[in-house]
């Protein structure tokens, strides 16, 4: 079989979505299948417009930038007629959102292959976002109407979010909930050797718990909710030290709350860190926190990461996200309250005076994600989406 993936962005690009795409079609070439994917060069013209990882054939195509948060890429189009064309793929696999996928509809030599849509997410925005809400009103969200219409299938990542979304509820009767994976890795399954972080605050006091966060330093991503928590916690840095791992555009407010807050002592901002070395965090903290505020927070696949190192998760109970249905409450975890200072307190409180439930909790996590969340396990379940449509294109052939 061989399967055109059309994406977003790819390693070395660092996200959930690129993180899940180079596992699924790592994992497809290793089951017998030829796997290639279009997507967006991000640094701009640095990276080379064709390359093949891992078995994989990569073709980038050319961003000048981004408008409304999408990559202009005005080359799109054609690379993808081209590569459609000599590459003969038997299945599209479209991931999405993503305005790529758009431009699919214009063309006949994309409409006569089968399509699968991966649905990561829906467009979310803010109170404030007015713009790209009202662009999303006129234009995307009609766009991807018909995209869906023309999907042969369409994978959701969890039952929650199926349930809660607006743009699939006319399309429930071809959807299939298919959670996301990680590729496997013995270290990381079995928990590695623990190597001490750099500079880690108080990293080895008696007593202290280690929490981590990891992930875009976004405003959904509700950083400011457990800093707040934090700051009303009586000698917080006697109980709690946090790592907050990534970059983004909220960088600096973090660093003033931080500072108005007086978290000097148990907050770090440790800014990009490397695939390679965000290991070195996740075995050496307690809890990893996602305090995410809405539903931009589809699934939460560093939770997996988390799960693989054997650490429980603390998470916000938002309704409709992936993340209360990876992560059980009192069973590979704990939530608190969306948005909430009061219940995150709680909840912190709660862990500070009950250690052992830590370790315990962490070895459920562990134990679901040998169940579930494995990328064989995941593909398994994709591979079986693919032969559904193309057994039923052939039966409508014939």
């Amino acid at each position: 079989m061989r399967i055109l993936h059309i994406g977003k962005y790819y390693q070395p690009f660092s996200g959930g979505i690129e993180n899940f795409m180079k596992a699924l079609m790592e994992e497809s070439v290793s089951q017998g299948h030829q796997v290639a994917a279009i997507v967006h060069d991000h640094t701009g013209g640095e990276l080379s417009d064709f390359e093949v990882c891992s078995n994989v054939d990569i073709y980038r195509a050319k961003s000048l930038g981004q408008f409304l948060y999408a990559p202009i890429a005005p080359s799109i189009p054609s690379l993808i007629r081209r590569v459609i064309l000599s590459y003969q793929p038997d299945i599209l696999h479209l991931h999405m959102p993503n305005l790529t996928v758009f431009f699919l509809l214009l063309m006949s030599v994309a409409k006569k292959i089968p399509w699968v849509v991966h649905w990561h997410s829906d467009v979310e925005f803010n109170k404030d976002q007015f713009v790209p809400r009202l662009a999303y009103t006129l234009f995307y969200s009609k766009l991807e109407s018909k995209v869906l219409k023309a999907a042969k299938r369409i994978i959701v990542t969890s039952p929650p979010y199926l349930e809660t979304s607006k743009a699939l509820l006319p399309f429930v009767e071809k959807c299939s909930v298919i959670p996301l994976g990680l590729a496997p890795d013995e270290k990381k399954e079995n928990g590695g050797e623990k190597q001490k972080v750099p500079d880690a605050h108080d990293a080895d006091k008696v007593g202290v718990i280690k929490l981590l966060t990891v992930g875009r330093l976004s405003y959904y991503k509700g950083h400011k909710t457990l800093l707040a928590a934090l700051s009303q916690i009586s000698q917080v840095a006697n109980h709690f030290q946090l790592d907050i791992v990534g970059t983004g555009e909220c960088e600096s407010l973090l660093l003033a709350q931080i500072k108005d807050l007086r978290l000097d002592k148990c907050v770090r901002l440790r800014g990009y860190i490397s695939d390679e070395k965000i290991d070195q965090y996740f075995h050496n903290c307690d809890i990893f926190c996602l305090p995410s505020i809405n539903r931009s927070e589809a699934f939460g696949l560093v939770l997996l990461e988390a799960f693989r190192a054997g650490k429980p998760c603390l998470v916000s109970n938002v309704t409709g996200s992936g993340m209360n249905w990876v992560v059980g409450d009192g069973v590979e975890g704990w939530h608190f309250k969306q948005e909430n200072v009061e219940s995150l307190i709680e909840m912190l409180s709660y862990l500070a005076s009950h250690p052992k439930t830590i370790s315990e909790l962490g070895d459920n996590a562990r134990k679901r994600y040998n169940m579930v969340f494995k990328i064989d396990q995941i593909y398994r379940l994709i591979d079986q989406e693919y032969l559904l449509v193309l057994n039923s294109t052939q039966e409508i052939e014939a």
